[in-house]
């Protein structure tokens, strides 16, 4: 019996012996495991729905459904937050911060000029709700409108400088080229409009057939956009004509996200595409079990996601093949994009919670 019991042991070691072994050698592409630290955190909880985050000078800076700014010096349980009573409707375009000043429209179309050591400079009401982020240049603001206009604003005192009819709702940002000349806006008509940011003149547009429901993005030179029925197209800022295109199957609302050689397409289902940035060829797809949130961050060869239920996911590229692995569980459900400052993860809920999760340990 004995003698047994020793062949029974033996062969249970073998197995075990031969399952640590597989794992070791072959590893695995996934893994579910939270790899959680004292690195992460809450910042606030169950407030008020938050608009989309942005960084300034000042911390993370975002609006919120009360009409409020909400300022978060830095990322901590125990982090000040500042908040600024704005406007009697949602806000939840992101903030643009120069010189002290936010600039930002509300969902009632007011956009607002706040300056944090004088109080409320100016606001002016346009034709319909704001969910773009305004940009400066040339001593302007620009800002486009779901009442299909492109709004040049002078800073000091609210004045228009010259409005541009874009056909149909603008839901997103313009695009700036580097010297400043020149800005590319998508809209719900399905056309790119290059406009000349001095003059406000529509100096070239292309059309491509389908609303473009977020904002184009100005990578290395070249303008990607998605529309909502799935076609990414690059364009060339030199020449202004598309250098390629390409159909995905799925409708889209967020913006592409170019980074390095990869284009991260998220769908409305959470699925995250991946094509190459050279060609726009379909390469992978992240997620097609859980729904994720638009993928709109990334450091080096590593590229963060959220899911609708609150898994901070990490995605790395190593040795030709893609690796997944889950920072953290918040456990709470998320419609917003995570974005990366300062080495730092932050993540909103739907019921105003904002947390926190330190990459680089």
């Amino acid at each position: 019996m004995l003698r047994n019991g020793l062949i029974i042991l033996t062969a249970l070691l073998g197995v075990v012996f031969l399952a640590i072994f597989a794992v070791t050698e072959h590893g695995p592409s996934q893994s579910a495991d939270d790899h959680s630290t004292d690195n992460f955190g809450t910042i606030q909880l169950l407030t008020t729905d938050l608009g989309n985050l942005s960084t300034s000078k000042f911390g993370i800076i975002c609006g919120n459904s009360n009409g409020e700014i909400q300022i978060f010096a830095s990322a901590s349980k125990n982090t000040k937050c500042t908040t600024i009573k704005l406007s009697n409707n949602p806000i939840s375009a992101c903030i643009l911060e120069h010189n002290n000043i936010l600039y930002v429209g509300d969902e009632s179309g007011i956009f607002y000029a706040y300056d944090l050591n004088a109080g409320l400079k100016w606001s002016y009401q346009t034709g319909n709700k704001i969910m773009g982020a305004a940009v400066m240049v040339n001593d302007m603001i620009l800002v486009g409108s779901y009442d299909q206009k492109l709004y040049a604003i002078n800073p000091d005192d609210g004045q228009i400088v010259y409005t541009v009819s874009c056909g149909s709702y603008i839901n997103g940002t313009p695009a700036l080229s580097a010297s400043g000349d020149t800005i590319y806006l998508g809209s719900c008509d399905g056309m790119i409009r290059r406009i000349d940011t001095i003059s406000g003149e529509i100096t070239g547009q292309i059309e491509l057939s389908s609303p473009i429901p977020a904002s184009p993005i100005l990578y290395d030179n070249i303008l990607y956009a998605i529309t909502h029925n799935g076609t990414l197209v690059a364009i060339s800022t030199d020449r202004f004509e598309i250098l390629y295109q390409n159909k995905n199957p799925g409708s889209f609302t967020a913006s592409p996200y170019p980074s390095g050689q990869y284009i991260f397409l998220t769908d409305t289902q959470g699925h995250i595409n991946i094509h190459s940035r050279h060609d726009g060829q379909f390469i992978a797809v992240f997620e097609d079990e859980i729904e994720m949130t638009p993928l709109q961050a990334s450091r080096s060869n590593q590229y963060y996601a959220v899911s609708s239920h609150g898994k901070l996911v990490q995605y790395t590229m190593v040795k030709n093949h893609w690796q997944r692995q889950i920072l953290h569980d918040f456990k709470t459900d998320c419609q917003r994009s995570c974005i990366l400052f300062n080495q730092i993860c932050f993540i909103t809920d739907d019921s105003g919670g904002l947390y926190f999760y330190e990459v680089s340990k």
